[in-house]
């Protein structure tokens, strides 16, 4: 079963089939992450030795060049053998809770011919930190960041 280190965390981590990020905070490790989904890059870090398979990510969260100097995203690598990492700016980020909120539409702004702003009133206060992003849902459609 491949093993977890991480620079910033004194102990060893069993990943079984699990991503990296996954195994790190089933163990309590606090590797800054944001969508878990391969759309922000928050998670992304340096791959210090190892391998790993990455499906199914945004090539803005990871382009070609960060990929071939080593970086990987945690929510989309999995190990395929043991792998040692290092996140980014050696500090933790403000960890905020994952919520879902309802929303109202006060206004939608037509910015060019495919893109529209629009403005929410959310039910109540809404806490972020700068470079985070929320994922919207319309009735039934498929949620977008």
């Amino acid at each position: 079963m491949p093993k977890l280190t991480i620079r910033q965390w004194p102990l060893p981590i069993e990943t079984g089939k699990r991503t990296i990020l996954d195994a790190a905070l089933d163990r309590g490790v606090p590797f800054p992450h944001g969508c878990r989904t391969g759309e922000c890059g928050a998670c992304k870090c340096l791959l210090l030795s190892g391998d790993v398979t990455m499906k199914n990510y945004d090539n803005g969260a990871l382009t070609d060049s960060e990929k071939s100097a080593g970086f990987v995203l945690a929510c989309r690598a999995k190990p395929r053998a043991d792998v040692h990492v290092a996140w980014l700016g050696g500090t933790v980020a403000v960890e905020l809770p994952v919520r879902r909120l309802r929303a109202q539409i006060t206004n939608i702004e037509q910015v060019s011919p495919i893109i529209k702003r629009l403005y929410l009133w959310p039910e109540e206060p809404l806490q972020f930190a700068a470079g985070q992003f929320a994922r919207l849902k319309f009735a039934d459609l498929p949620a977008r960041s």
